[in-house]
């Protein structure tokens, strides 16, 4: 799997989200300046600047939180896919099925759906990760999803798209743990060329090495 280099700015996490919201929302660099009162190269870096790390919060604690520059959190992910009109694993926002089957009804695991992912979400600002928890899987998009429902570009844990068994023997069916399936994964997280994937009901930590 290949791994893009991490790309999020190391500024203020709520400008950090306005300005990458208003970019997905098609305004150009010099709009968003303007709108900000900020030179256009100040919005650049903000667009293009690197980071170690970055986490992700609900809306209601990004509020709650004493949230410094240089505090651990750099994106607000979750408040950036809602705010440019995006949700993933459902193919409307009214929809909460496990495995959606496209209309609005629960059906089998496929390269759109999930099931349960709670927080186990990561951005390297390129790829989105998502570790699908109770289809013992992690899901990446290899660019940022642009669309609802947006199937997945490659998936970890399971030998295809349509599994979603706990240890997958290679067959889609369950056996024992091994260094290609996953038992409900529950958190992703890059660093470097790694991958680094809580693997929560195998008790371990499973780290990818990116091509």
């Amino acid at each position: 799997m290949r791994l893009a280099s991490q790309t999020l700015p190391r500024q203020d996490p709520k400008k950090i989200y306005e300005i990458h919201a208003d970019r997905a929302g098609g305004l150009t660099v010099l709009e968003i300046a303007t709108k900000h009162n900020l030179p256009a190269t100040t919005v650049l870096g903000f667009l293009r600047s690197s980071v170690s790390t970055c986490a992700l919060v609900s809306p209601y604690d990004f509020e709650r939180r004493d949230l410094t520059p240089l505090a651990p959190l750099h994106v607000y992910w979750l408040g950036y896919i809602a705010a440019t009109g995006r949700v993933l694993g459902q193919n409307n926002f009214t929809c909460n099925v496990s495995n959606n089957n496209g209309t609005c009804v629960s059906g089998s695991v496929s390269a759109n759906n999930l099931d349960a992912p709670y927080v186990g979400i990561f951005s390297n600002g390129t790829q989105l990760f998502v570790a699908d928890f109770f289809n013992s899987r992690v899901l990446v998009w290899n660019t940022f999803p642009t669309g609802n429902f947006q199937a997945a570009d490659v998936v970890l844990g399971q030998n295809n798209f349509t599994c979603g068994a706990p240890n997958n023997d290679g067959t889609c069916g369950s056996g024992s743990p091994s260094a290609n399936n996953l038992n409900l994964p529950n958190g992703v997280f890059q660093s470097g060329n790694r991958l680094i994937v809580s693997d929560e009901g195998n008790s371990r930590f499973l780290v990818y090495k990116g091509q």
